[in-house]
């Protein structure tokens, strides 16, 4: 009778136990499949728009021979089954690889801002999918570990266990929880901003991808303002390390860049955008950390104290005729550094 007792116990124990495995199973299964299509979506976006201005020229002169070397380079890198041009009248130019399995991105191809053609890029969904099943596998594995250990140790020292615990009485040391004091943590901005200004203007379009690679690599809603400008906002749990990150990665993208270019970066956060005109203050006080950079990443004091204790950045005041004392720190990489440079290879050897 008391081992059919302990048994029902363990089986009380158990159930919630695996079903909670099985939510957590299946939660994780959507949030790895949400995150890597949007991140494909980003990657795909980005590669057709940088095909579509690589292939400009040859469409324009209609080098139909040209055009499938570049789509036959593109493919061999595997990322992608097959690519096609088409012109203005979708009459097609040049294709490569047979679309099996494929997300199709396309991106309109223009000339003199006129719009010439367009090209179209379709991603292998196979990798795409064997990542996804790969994560629940891992997942799956690691439950059932998990169960397993517990069963053992409810079998055989489930008895131990429960005498132990029926035989520990409140200790006297131990602090009243009246007396403690309570430490809040420090709350999360609702939104990081990043602003990126490339100088001059005019070859923002020409090295756009660059920052389009970064952006495909740590998310954020990206957008272009009215004055030429890049603002990227991030929403995420990790949006400060995610915003740091993908500034460090787009100035190494461009130091290997010949033009003379300037690049203007800063980072600041939203506290509360609830608040009327939060996210404009916040926008603002971004553009002008931007304004006042040269080649390197600003960040607001807001910023640097929920980043003080990472060991990932290097964090120095910024003095300048233009920022107060304290209020301004530049950000490079540290201990990201290998991680930063590891990305720039990758991205470049593209």
């Amino acid at each position: 009778m008391a081992q059919r007792s302990n048994f029902r116990g363990l089986i009380l124990i158990l159930l919630p136990l695996v079903l909670s495995a099985c939510l957590s199973i299946y939660l994780i299964a959507s949030y790895t499949s949400s995150v890597l299509t949007r991140q494909t979506d980003q990657f795909g976006q980005a590669i057709a728009e940088h095909m579509a201005n690589t292939v400009a020229d040859h469409l324009v002169n209609d080098d139909r021979l040209g055009l499938n070397v570049l789509l036959s380079e593109l493919l061999a890198k595997g990322n992608f089954d097959t690519a096609s041009v088409y012109n203005i009248n979708n009459d097609l130019l040049a294709q490569v690889g047979r679309s099996t399995n494929t997300t199709i991105f396309t991106k309109d191809v223009t000339s003199q801002n006129v719009i010439a053609g367009y090209v179209q890029l379709g991603f292998n969904r196979n990798q795409l999918d064997s990542e996804i099943n790969r994560t629940i596998q891992i997942s799956i594995g690691l439950h059932i570990l998990a169960l397993l250990f517990i069963w053992f140790f409810g079998v055989f020292y489930g008895d131990l266990f429960y005498i132990w615990m029926m035989h520990q009485g409140p200790s006297e040391s131990a602090p009243k929880a009246e007396t403690q004091d309570i430490v809040e943590p420090t709350p999360l901005p609702e939104a990081t901003l990043l602003a990126i200004k490339l100088r001059p203007t005019r070859l923002l379009e020409q090295y756009k991808y660059k920052i389009r690679s970064a952006h495909a690599l740590y998310g954020g809603e990206f957008e272009e303002t009215e004055n030429g400008d890049i603002v990227i906002c991030f929403r995420d749990s990790e949006q400060l390390s995610h915003a740091m990150y993908s500034g460090l990665l787009i100035l190494s993208l461009f130091r290997s860049v010949d033009a003379p270019i300037t690049l203007k970066l800063g980072i600041h956060t939203v506290k509360d955008q609830s608040k009327a005109g939060e996210l404009e203050k916040a926008r603002k006080h971004t553009s002008y950390l931007a304004s006042i950079s040269e080649n390197q990443l600003l960040t607001s004091r807001l910023v640097h104290n929920s980043c003080v204790d990472s060991d990932q950045f290097d964090q120095q005041a910024f003095h300048g005729s233009m920022a107060p004392d304290g209020e301004v720190f530049s950000i490079s990489a540290k201990g990201c550094k290998d991680l930063i440079e590891s990305q720039t290879d990758q991205i470049l050897s593209r």
